[in-house]
């Protein structure tokens, strides 16, 4: 990173943005492949209506919120696809974050990743729901997914603020 910028914003405001634009880039970077698989797959079948027999994954009953697909298709994808760029952009600003004491770059894109492979053998122990690559796939809505956000979110930006506070010559 560039040490002597001299700028005319104050440091809390220019963290607040760089945390802000990290957590979109990343939120981006975790939808954008997804959004364009989507537009291919509605290119492919417009108008086919969700059947187990054409081969389609079905949502079912304790899943996800089944009603909404069945109901609002659409509006199911988008819900998903926000939840997905919310734990992308948390997975960008832990990242952020651990850049504040951790100089190396490899091992700063390797933490966060480390993290949610940590919190994953941990509540799969426990009996929880287990956040792998795929727990987003049929599981039942839980306070889990929420309340694993809003910590990872709030304490990365806590963390980066308080700590980079100090660390960052602007």
């Amino acid at each position: 990173m560039i040490k002597s910028v001299l700028t005319k914003v104050e440091k809390g405001k220019y963290l607040t943005i760089r945390y802000f634009v990290n957590f979109m880039i990343g939120g981006l970077v975790a939808v954008f492949p997804l959004i364009i698989n989507f537009i291919g797959e509605m290119a492919a079948y417009p108008l086919i209506e969700n059947n187990y027999y054409f081969g389609m994954p079905l949502v079912i009953q304790g899943s996800f919120w089944p009603e909404l697909f069945y109901n609002h298709p659409i509006l199911y994808i988008l819900l998903r696809l926000f939840i997905l760029f919310l734990f992308g952009g948390m997975l960008a600003s832990i990242g952020l974050a651990v850049s504040t004491f951790v100089k190396n770059r490899y091992i700063v894109l390797i933490v966060p990743f480390l993290l949610v492979l940590g919190i994953d053998v941990l509540s799969s122990a426990i009996g929880n729901l287990s956040l792998s690559l795929l727990f987003l796939g049929n599981v039942e809505t839980t306070w889990e997914i929420p309340v694993i956000l809003f910590v990872g979110i709030f304490g990365s930006f806590v963390w980066y603020y308080t700590v980079g506070g100090r660390n960052e010559t602007i």
